[in-house]
């Protein structure tokens, strides 16, 4: 009866193992893999999901009304299982669905958590490598200056998918360093076009932000803050 008894203990503990097995989350097939940079001598947009360039930390002033934008490159470690023979789908490819965000910062600044739609498909790589695609995510929302006083943040992010299969998925933390300094990239007295014949404009669109100023014109159509620091 000792043996039977013990035997039935093994039996559920090897089912309770099984069971839970079961339910860890797979953080893995989906990850965040850099924020991707641009080419200091270029004047067009050409970030490359698989280049060599990317961002360690990122810098941003919020007093210009701008948000802080970056480029992530997003990976997919599923194998392709479509097959054209016999004409089976591919539904390893992950359409990117939303993200969530959530700020951290120095001491008074009481953090942000919120979620941001996104739209983009991973195609699976033939080879032993992930697929990959650059999608922009707003980490820091426009006028958010008046409520982040200058210092270190960190902007987690979580990217969520689901195959064409139907499985749902879900990145692990992606963790990014971003320097505050409120008024830092105020151009005082320049309008827009002046900083574009100037070669000051973001080819990637980020303004306000890792080295590009934004334009604080003299009169009425300066944006927020702008007064503050060019007054």
């Amino acid at each position: 009866m000792r043996i039977v008894l013990s035997l039935a203990t093994l039996t559920l503990l090897v089912l309770g193992a099984s069971l839970a097995g079961g339910c860890v989350d797979n953080r893995a097939t989906l990850f965040i893999d850099h924020v991707l940079g641009q080419e200091s001598d270029s004047d067009e947009c050409d970030v490359d999901p698989q280049g060599d360039v990317f961002r360690s930390r990122g810098t941003f002033d919020p007093l210009g009304d701008r948000s802080l934008i970056e480029i992530i490159a997003i990976g997919n470690q599923m194998v392709p299982l479509g097959d054209n023979e016999t004409l089976k789908a591919e539904t390893s490819r992950v359409q990117i669905e939303w993200v969530r965000v959530s700020i951290e910062g120095p001491s008074g600044y009481e953090g942000e958590t919120f979620n941001q739609n996104l739209s983009g498909t991973i195609h699976p790589d033939p080879s032993v490598n992930p697929g990959y695609v650059a999608i922009g995510v707003e980490m820091i929302p426009g006028g958010s200056g008046l409520n982040m006083p200058d210092g270190e943040y960190l902007v987690n992010l979580e990217v969520h998918g689901t195959t064409l299969g139907g499985q749902k998925l879900e990145s692990g933390t992606f963790s990014y360093p971003v320097r505050v300094a409120n008024g830092s990239h105020a151009a005082c007295g320049y309008t827009a076009e002046e900083l574009l014949d100037l070669g000051q404009v973001d080819p990637c669109g980020g303004v306000g932000q890792n080295g590009y100023p934004y334009a604080c014109p003299d009169g009425a159509t300066r944006p927020r803050g702008c007064a503050e620091m060019c007054n």
